[in-house]
């Protein structure tokens, strides 16, 4: 069922190609991705990533910004790109007539980007009008500032869209720079899904791409440390945003299935133990949630509350004595089962389409490089025990890891005790 074939071919300048054929869906998805993300900006003005992820869209030397967006825009098709921290990825999903045009797009996009000095100047005000808005939304900028704040001076922990005085350092000489240094190909995946097929897209893939050529600068990354604590953000806000972090584990690691179940089970759903007996039962909460994030080199476990400052304490309380019976208990067969179901399912439903599929081939070949089968990542999944949930539960929730960001109008300083589970 889930045993699809795959191509991988090589370019001759080191770029990967990456092929799905689904011959009975009615459209296709073309990714590429480019191992350039935040985390690579050590030496270089932060956000610049993002930056040069929003000039791609600006303009090529035969196609002006609106040509990128109307070419697509007219066969009903889609574009849009993203960038994290360790890559940025660049799609459009069209008709799978329309496929053709879809790589021509991409490639004029990834290749010949003009990066003209107005449409830098006037994308900066777009960005910066983006981290005001930012500013203005503290339920999303408090998941930045609780990876800042227990990466303390790392740069995995820094925005990615930068700061408002880094952007506006930010010149063509970096972007072009970054381009050059980073935008080659071999640091780039290109994918495809959908009902093509892989003699066609290689040889278009050639035709377009074939004759790119460069080297990536190397970027070595120094290790992680946790740093822990207490963070408190005093804003005149309706609701205080809370998250409570601890370390994780990297995505190489075997216990990234251990991971996610222990978040599924804890908060990462409406039948976990955090929405039940926080929200359902005591109705202290809007939202809570857990959830991992998995880097190359570790990661995180993130608690998010959402709730009325006269509720802060009695939500920690709660939520740091469900870290605690874990540590002591375990989870009970029926979490481990529901749990495994969960991740399953989310899985399973998240590959359905042509769109999901590419995603799919880029981000397991980027991390692992080769394609992971969905049935081994199942099957993975089903060999996690309560064991393996309970030993990890209590490598990670310990109080010298723990790091509290929090953001509201705290009335003084001390409000919060000292963490501890």
């Amino acid at each position: 069922m889930f045993a699809p074939e795959y191509k991988i071919h090589q370019l001759p300048g080191g770029l990967t190609l990456l092929i799905e054929e689904m011959p009975t869906v009615h459209s296709a998805a073309v990714g590429f991705l480019v191992g350039f993300g935040s985390k690579h900006e050590q030496k270089l003005p932060g956000g610049l990533a993002h930056y040069i992820e929003h000039m791609l869209f600006k303009g090529t030397l035969r196609r002006s910004p609106a040509d990128i967006a109307e070419q697509i825009d007219s066969v009903g098709g889609r574009i849009n790109a993203h960038t994290s921290k360790e890559y940025t990825s660049y799609y459009a999903v069209v008709l799978d007539r329309h496929f053709d045009l879809a790589i021509d797009v991409l490639s004029d996009m990834y290749l010949n980007s003009a990066f003209a000095e107005e449409e830098i100047e006037r994308e900066r005000n777009v960005i910066l009008e983006e981290i005001n808005m930012y500013e203005d939304s503290p339920d999303e900028k408090i998941h930045d500032l609780s990876s800042q704040n227990i990466w303390d001076g790392h740069i995995l922990g820094a925005p990615i869209i930068g700061t408002e005085k880094s952007v506006r350092k930010i010149t063509r000489n970096d972007i072009t720079g970054c381009i050059k240094n980073f935008y080659t190909p071999d640091n780039t995946i290109v994918a495809v899904a959908g009902n093509v097929k892989a003699d066609e897209v290689i040889a278009l893939v050639e035709e377009k791409l074939g004759a790119f050529r460069g080297k990536k600068q190397e970027c070595p990354e120094d290790p992680l440390k946790i740093v822990p604590g207490i963070k408190v953000v005093k804003k005149d806000t309706e609701q205080t945003h809370l998250c409570l972090a601890t370390k994780g584990v990297s995505y190489k690691s075997a216990d990234r299935f251990t991971l996610s179940l222990l978040s599924s089970a804890l908060g990462g759903s409406m039948s976990s133990r955090l929405f039940q007996k926080v929200r359902e039962q005591k109705g202290l909460v809007y939202s809570i949630y857990t959830y991992p994030s998995f880097y190359a080199p570790g990661g995180l476990f993130t608690l998010y509350v959402g709730t009325q400052l006269k509720n802060v304490q009695q939500v920690l309380d709660i939520s740091l004595r469900e870290f605690t019976l874990i540590k002591q208990n375990g989870i009970s067969a029926e979490e481990l089962q529901r749990a495994k179901e969960q991740v399953k399912g989310h899985l399973v439903l998240n590959l359905e389409d042509s769109s999901s599929r590419m995603s799919w081939l880029l981000k397991s070949y980027y991390n692992y490089g080769l394609i992971n089968n969905v049935e081994q990542v199942m099957a993975k999944v089903d060999k996690v025990t309560g064991d393996d949930a309970q030993r990890l539960a209590n490598e990670i929730f310990i109080k010298e890891d723990l790091q509290l960001t929090a953001i509201g109008n705290f009335p003084k300083s001390g409000f919060f005790p000292e963490l501890s589970c």
